[in-house]
């Protein structure tokens, strides 16, 4: 591992899965066992953190993020989405021992990288229906796991919140251990069941899941009773998403219900991911939970209403002025 000067920008540390999308739009919906002809298609950086993390760039906050990728096609492809987004990688891959990482001010250079034909960056493919926007994944998270990114709390002095998805296992735990212990938050965006989730829950401080979250670990479609349980491990605020059904706030006494907003979704891919970046720079900027939660549905939706993640998002004063009117969104968006 380099050594790393220290970082005095950034303001959130992110360690998750990171992944090449490859978006297939359908000229119908999706028929197993069927031909589709494919209307659209593109390419992006995708995963619940990066995602997350693209949002809180475009508004502003510095970032900072590590993970794993190859040296093969997806990896440059990476590389160039995170000098692009200006979020900052200052470790360098475990599979790229020898590559640069970008910063908000090294630009990519193809020609620097290194053949490991051996090591395969995480990918995904992605068919959306052309009615809703309803989107059918199949991922692969890549060969490999990321270094332990040494002294993190240390790189970043002014930091003061930890973003996770819970991979990798254990590494997510240590990071979260380091990081309270420094006094940060942690956010935790629990898409899915995770095998080390006992240890990691009583660490986060905020965390968000979606309804299905509670069927698939705990075997139970009951919101209260899920809820209820996450907030048991000391969980400080929860927030809980259903897509077109709105999302839930816990903390305390307090809870409520915010729907969604009246849209009609182009593509509803990483919907979620978007909804927990936009939560996390709510909460970073001190806004009350009922401001939070119509702030990020507002995000949310704008999403939805174009094709990708973060390509349709537009600038905060115009996500801001939005939130004015939900759950109505304002004409001309994208």
């Amino acid at each position: 591992m380099q050594e790393m000067k220290a970082d005095n920008k950034v303001e959130v540390f992110g360690l998750g899965t990171i992944v090449m999308d490859y978006l297939a739009y359908l000229d119908r919906p999706l028929n197993p066992g069927s031909k589709h002809e494919i209307v659209d298609h593109f390419s992006q950086a995708g995963g619940p953190v990066p995602t997350g993390l693209g949002v809180l760039s475009r508004f502003g906050i510095h970032c900072a993020f590590h993970g794993a990728w190859g040296n093969d096609e997806p990896g440059r492809q990476i590389l160039a989405h995170l000098a692009h987004t200006g979020i900052a990688s200052p470790w360098r891959p475990a599979v790229s021992r020898n590559l640069p990482g970008p910063s908000h001010a090294e630009k990519y250079r193809p020609e620097e990288i290194p053949s490991a034909a051996e090591e395969r960056s995480g990918f995904a493919h992605v068919w959306i229906e052309p009615s809703g926007g309803a989107r059918t994944i199949a991922a692969y998270r890549g060969s490999s796991l990321p270094e332990f990114p040494d002294g993190f709390t240390d790189i970043f002095p002014k930091a003061g919140l930890l973003y996770l998805d819970g991979w990798p296992p254990g590494t997510a735990v240590t990071c979260a251990r380091m990081a309270r212990k420094a006094g940060w938050n942690v956010f935790m965006d629990l898409g899915s069941p995770r095998r080390d989730q006992d240890a990691l829950l009583p660490l986060a401080t905020w965390v968000n899941c979606p309804l299905s979250f509670f069927r698939r670990a705990w075997d139970t479609t009951d919101l209260m009773a899920g809820a209820a349980r996450i907030l048991d491990y000391g969980v400080r605020e929860l927030t809980v998403t259903d897509g077109e059904n709105g999302a839930w706030f816990f903390s305390g006494e307090t809870r409520f219900h915010t729907p969604a907003a009246g849209i009609k979704a182009v593509d509803t891919n990483g919907a979620g991911d978007i909804f927990c970046g936009a939560q996390v720079y709510a909460r970073l900027r001190g806004m009350p939970p009922e401001a939070m939660m119509r702030f990020a549905a507002t995000v949310a939706a704008i999403k939805c209403l174009s094709r990708g993640n973060l390509r349709g998002i537009p600038s905060l004063d115009a996500c801001l002025r939005a939130a004015e009117s939900f759950p109505n969104l304002p004409r001309g968006l994208p």
